[in-house]
């Protein structure tokens, strides 16, 4: 009598591979959360701080005034922004001439507010010619997000100063 010898798994052996991948999982699954969560809000921190680099260049570039303002009108920033050249540069921004070259999304689970240095709500953040901001003080670009663990450095601040130059600070929860 010829036995076969058959190859493959027992279930035995199935089982025990199934239960420590499930005991893995289990682990790195809130983990995987707060990674996620951190790295959104720095994404967005970066989409800022980008169109920030962006329409400073655009200025310098073009010799003209360019504007980042909320989409909407009013200081709701939170709802995305766009950068706006001030094509025949008279400082008005509505001419046929004016155009909006780029937008930004809406931010995700968290608040955008943007103030100046005194805790002034800010509406627009206009670049000159030369790359400096036309405000007389520095403006924070603050994100919050919805659900901000205590201690944990979720916030994150650009500061754009007057010499129009932008950098993101990160801080803790309250």
């Amino acid at each position: 009598m010829i036995l076969k010898k058959y190859s493959g798994f027992t279930i035995i052996e199935l089982l025990i591979v199934v239960s420590i991948v499930g005991v893995l999982s289990m682990i790195a699954v809130p983990g995987m959360g707060v990674f996620i969560k951190e790295n959104r809000i720095v994404a967005q921190a970066n989409s800022i701080l980008t169109s920030l680099h962006n329409a400073r260049n655009e200025t310098i570039s073009r010799a003209v005034d360019v504007r980042v303002e909320p989409i909407t009108a009013g200081n709701d920033w939170s709802g995305g922004w766009l950068i706006r050249i001030d094509g025949n540069n008279d400082g008005d921004f509505s001419d046929t001439e004016d155009t909006a070259i780029r937008y930004f999304d809406a931010i995700e689970n968290a608040n955008l507010i943007v103030k100046d240095k005194d805790d002034a709500a800010v509406n627009t953040i206009v670049y000159e010619p030369e790359g400096d901001i036309t405000e007389d003080k520095d403006v924070k670009l603050t994100l919050t997000p919805d659900v901000c663990t205590s201690g944990k450095d979720y916030i994150r601040t650009v500061t754009v100063k007057i010499s129009g130059h932008a950098r993101v600070a990160s801080s803790s929860c309250p």
